[in-house]
């Protein structure tokens, strides 16, 4: 059995109880699984295209009749076509779309039971879900996989959202406890370096590096901090 979330609806929405046939005016999904039905089944009758094609089998030679007619009609050999064709046009007509229309019905009357009966399609807090291989399980168990799946994506959900926020809450931490390393400290490191850079000598794009990094324990003092040019910078860092 496959369960799958295929989309999300309005918490506004009211779905067709497919068990009372009427509208889930209680909010019945938002406690419990309810289960809905599928699409409507439309089925065509016969087609005005469909004796059209008869009538001008119909003005076929006998030959020809008994040819086309016969699976058309459902005749299992060329002597019951003979007897339906002996019986004229409009008995033919009238038989086909007679047969047509029954079968149709049969057949809709079997997919609407079939539909009526389906498992597959349940909402469950603003969630429709979609069960493939309901056929061969208890309403129990379905009932119980719908619930899991859905409340296990909102844990997966809300945990993902935390974690957000948690990152978030450390990224503003890290900044402000950070404090910016004071103009005196940066007027002494700029001339002690003589605004070179202290490893390669550069005088351009020149930055401020803590030689011990903040995060690790360093302080804003003038001996944990050095000149650097950007490049020089890089490169320190990627080797941490």
């Amino acid at each position: 059995m496959k369960v799958k979330i295929i989309r999300s609806i309005s918490p506004d929405a009211r779905y067709p109880d497919a068990d009372t046939g009427r509208p889930d005016s209680g909010n019945k999904q938002a406690s419990e699984p309810v289960r809905v039905l599928p699409v409507e089944i439309e089925l065509k009758p016969v087609t005005e295209k469909d004796l059209e094609y008869i009538r001008k089998v119909l003005m076929y030679d006998r030959s020809s009749k008994l040819k086309y007619l016969g699976p058309l009609l459902g005749c299992e050999n060329d002597a019951s076509t003979d007897a339906f064709i002996q019986r004229g046009n409009e008995f033919i007509l009238k038989y086909y779309s007679d047969k047509v229309e029954a079968e149709r019905l049969a057949t809709w009357e079997e997919k609407e039971r079939r539909r009526k009966a389906s498992m597959r399609f349940w909402v469950f807090r603003n969630k429709v879900v979609e069960v493939e291989g309901w056929e061969t399980a208890q309403r129990d168990e379905i009932v119980t996989r719908v619930k899991h799946k859905v409340l296990s994506e909102e844990k997966a959900f809300l945990k993902m959202q935390r974690e957000i926020e948690l990152f978030q809450k450390l990224e503003k931490k890290h900044a402000s406890d950070r404090e910016p390393i004071p103009d005196d400290v940066r007027m002494f490191v700029w001339r002690r370096d003589e605004a070179r850079c202290v490893r390669c000598g550069s005088d351009h794009r020149l930055e401020y590096d803590h030689i011990i990094p903040i995060a690790q324990g360093g302080s804003n003092t003038e001996r944990n901090i050095q000149l650097l040019c950007e490049t020089c910078n890089r490169a320190k860092g990627d080797s941490i």
